[in-house]
């Protein structure tokens, strides 16, 4: 693994430049990063790594997501029932949802 920078994509997994089956497995922790910051939040949380996944699945994950009918508006409709407009500012944002009255 070499460190490169990437400017196409942002974070600490973009400083390197990963190979092969590797690289695979990290686009969506990069993907994760990206959402994180599009969503204004200060941590990447389970929910962002949900749509790292959805977003840059592999050909067998992504057969699983479509088998389940997952995709990213379905996911994202879910996840504002839980979470509404709630940003991620602490590293558990778990614990600030209000989900058992939901």
């Amino acid at each position: 693994m070499d460190k490169q920078v990437n400017n196409d994509d942002i974070g600490y997994f973009a400083e390197w430049e990963f190979k092969g089956e590797l690289f695979e497995k990290v686009k969506a922790l990069v993907e994760a990063e990206k959402q994180a910051n599009m969503m204004h939040d200060d941590f990447v949380s389970v929910e962002h790594l949900m749509l790292g996944l959805i977003l840059k699945a592999d050909r067998a994950v992504a057969e699983n997501f479509k088998e389940f009918s997952l995709t990213k508006d379905a996911f994202l409709k879910q996840l504002m029932s839980v979470r509404g407009n709630q940003r991620v500012t602490s590293d558990n944002p778990e614990a600030t949802y209000d989900t058992l009255e939901k």
